[in-house]
């Protein structure tokens, strides 16, 4: 959609986008053929950029890395409560 917006208008865009997902979702179909399809899509994106613009590396951007974080993050809480869990066991 964000690839669309400036060409289209954002809700136009949307509208079209969100289409599109819900067929691919009802006809079990890629939703990169589906925008391939459309004329209106075609008109203003070519398909190397409808590629791009779907391809998930190009936007998932640090989602990866924040995921890593908040592992790791609970990772080091956790040991932290089981060493307390551990000595307030040992200490009785």
């Amino acid at each position: 959609m964000m690839g669309l917006s400036p060409k289209l208008g954002r809700q136009s865009a949307h509208d079209l986008v969100y289409d599109h997902c819900r067929r691919a979702f009802l006809e079990d179909r890629m939703l990169i053929d589906l925008l391939k399809e459309d004329k209106n899509i075609t008109a203003v994106l070519s398909d190397s950029e409808l590629e791009h613009l779907c391809d998930p590396a190009n936007y998932l951007g640090l989602s990866g890395t924040m995921v890593d974080n908040v592992l790791n993050a609970y990772k080091k809480n956790v040991m932290t409560v089981n060493k307390t869990d551990v000595s307030k066991d040992t200490d009785h």
